[in-house]
């Protein structure tokens, strides 16, 4: 094999290589969307165990962090190459809104004891 042939070889392998690590990336922010998708869908469930008064107050956090995950799902479909890049994004964007949601669950259990 020349020198050539083994650049080109290297180079074919490198395109390879590439477009699998963007199908693991691709496949990696699916599951976290499906985990925070999951957790906001146990968020629901809790939300309606909880008294009108609680409902309402989190039914507006709980709409917010379904809508970030169809904005989040919706831009990985539009630049799938930067979906690494969106992860970290959406991580904080989620992590923000479930704590929103754990301070409007103590406040409305603080509210239900009084």
């Amino acid at each position: 094999m020349t020198e050539s042939e083994r650049i080109t070889d290297l180079e074919l392998r490198l395109g390879e290589l590439e477009a699998q690590q963007k199908d693991v990336r691709t496949q990696l922010f699916d599951a976290q969307i499906e985990l925070w998708e999951g957790r906001v869908d146990d968020l629901a469930v809790q939300m309606h165990l909880l008294t009108l008064d609680a409902r309402d107050r989190l039914q507006p956090v709980v709409d917010k962090l379904q809508a970030r995950l169809l904005d989040a799902r919706s831009e990985v479909e539009k630049r799938g190459d930067t979906a690494n890049e969106m992860v970290g994004d959406l991580r904080r964007g989620v992590q923000s809104a479930v704590d929103d949601v754990r301070t409007a669950v103590r406040d409305a259990a603080t509210a239900a004891r009084s």
